[in-house]
């Protein structure tokens, strides 16, 4: 699954996307749309969403749910009803404890983008250093984007 800041990086890059293994599927979900559509800048925000369509239009690309619903973050039907062993408050707790000056609207994101990867057992592609610390204490695996890309060769 692709982080918001993988996708920046890959756009940044002018990483030929045509080049990604394509024997993987890769992933985005509503998180990330949501944090495409609330970019203020215009001009970053069509960048972001040229890049992501140029990753849909090189690679297997899906959209999927997200493992819990938070009330009022999300819009309906983007996540299943109920809590899986109450991992999204554990995590988002987790990355509430780093020193670095996080918004908490970016805390619900990335625990909900870890606990998706965590419980759908899917490999996050992303270069924010407490995701990356985070989804190692539980088990994720989470790569940055210049080691993902050396594994597909590109």
């Amino acid at each position: 699954m692709f982080d918001t800041n993988a996708i920046n990086e890959i756009v940044k890059q002018g990483i030929d996307t045509t080049r990604l293994d394509q024997s993987h599927q890769y992933f985005i979900s509503p998180v990330q749309l949501s944090e495409l559509n609330q970019t203020k800048d215009p001009a970053i925000k069509e960048r972001l969403f040229s890049g992501l369509k140029l990753i849909e239009n090189s690679v297997p690309l899906s959209t999927t749910n997200i493992e819990s619903a938070p009330w009022g973050e999300f819009p309906w039907g983007g996540a299943p009803w109920g809590a899986h062993g109450g991992y999204y408050k554990k995590i988002r707790a987790q990355l509430s404890t780093f020193k670095t000056k996080r918004k908490d609207r970016g805390n619900s994101s990335d625990a909900l983008i870890i606990e998706t990867c965590l419980i759908q057992k899917l490999v996050l592609v992303s270069n924010d250093p407490e995701v990356q610390e985070v989804s190692s204490q539980l088990g994720v695996q989470c790569v940055a984007v210049t080691d993902f890309l050396k594994k597909c060769g590109t």
